[in-house]
């Protein structure tokens, strides 16, 4: 059995958003995310002196996305820094990226501290 190795690998995973609503409950969304495998090193210097670590993290890796329209319009929102920082900064759209990011660098078997 082999194994493929590429300098900067990338993935897709599937993103769930629980995204607050006007009756006091949650509507889930969901969309796919585009990611760069972000290394040990790299990790390390992203989170050092980071006010907020795995958003460091997140923000480095994320690099795309299927699924996200606009919401007057329903037209694609195709990816940008600006697009990826702004998305980024929705709290609730955060969790659901780190939820896919994390787990999928080790399979689903590691828990994430808060």
């Amino acid at each position: 059995m082999e194994i493929s190795f590429s300098e900067k690998p990338r993935f897709k995973a599937p993103v769930k958003v629980m995204r607050p609503n006007d009756s006091g409950g949650f509507t889930t969304e969901k969309f796919t995310a585009h990611f760069y495998v972000i290394d040990h090193e790299e990790q390390k210097g992203l989170r050092d002196g980071a006010v907020d670590p795995d958003k460091e993290v997140l923000r480095a890796a994320l690099c795309g996305w299927d699924g996200i329209t606009e919401a007057e319009t329903k037209q694609e929102v195709g990816y940008t820094d600006a697009r990826r920082d702004a998305l980024l900064n929705v709290p609730y759209i955060a969790i659901g990226l780190a939820q896919a990011y994390f787990p999928s660098l080790s399979n689903g078997t590691t828990r994430r501290k808060n």
